[in-house]
């Protein structure tokens, strides 16, 4: 017999699972626009940390700064790391995501897959349980 009471309590746990998620964005653009200028006062204040005692306890609230590298041109920075002995930083790569949907849309049409992509995938299909508002 179908435990309905189970599957309300998934259903509920779902749902405010999501309305947190909802929640964790909104304070999140909340967060951000406040950035900005938050670091401009603190900079003008000559403030780099601030310890500061809030409802939910102690935070420090501080500057962080870190440097990022993007690559203009990914042929000439992965030419330009081996060059200068960092070879072991440039790897070929790809999206898993994107090869998943592509054997997915492949078996849905019913196409044999290469052998190659048979032996080098574990392919398998996940099964879950999911709920939706309605």
């Amino acid at each position: 017999m179908l435990d309905t009471d189970l599957i309300r309590q998934f259903a509920t746990l779902t749902a405010q699972k999501r309305t947190l998620e909802e929640q964790a964005k909104a304070l999140a653009s909340e967060l951000k626009a406040m950035e900005q200028p938050l670091m401009e006062a603190m900079s003008l204040a000559g403030v780099e940390t601030l310890p500061i005692e809030t409802p939910e306890g102690r935070m420090t609230v501080y500057l962080h700064s870190q440097m990022w590298a993007r690559a203009t041109d990914k042929a000439t920075a992965c030419s330009a790391l081996r060059e200068c002995g960092l070879g072991d930083f440039v790897a070929e790569n790809f999206n898993t995501n994107t090869v998943s949907a592509h054997i997915r849309e492949a078996v849905r049409n019913g196409e044999d897959l290469p052998q190659p992509i048979r032996d080098a995938f574990k392919i398998s299909e996940i099964h879950s349980v999911r709920a939706r508002r309605s």
